[in-house]
């Protein structure tokens, strides 16, 4: 199956059909992907992020600002 997933048949998951006879294969999902955890951040990195979001922040209510100012 693509993806990784699992084909199961049988009695997993279903419940009789309407003619009682007849099963179909369910698919299983495939598990998310596993991730590292991050290490927490230190202070300096902290703040050098906080930094360049307040930088970035400023360059976007100025390039707003100027948009707005010109439609005046």
């Amino acid at each position: 199956m693509k993806n990784g997933a699992e084909v199961f048949s049988g009695n997993e998951g279903w419940a009789p059909s309407e003619t009682g006879s007849q099963q179909q294969a369910f698919v299983k999902p495939p598990a998310p992907p596993q991730r590292e955890i991050p290490r927490p951040l230190t202070t300096a990195e902290f703040q050098e992020l906080m930094r360049q979001s307040e930088e970035a922040g400023d360059w976007m209510l100025n390039q707003l600002t100027a948009k707005a100012l010109r439609k005046i």
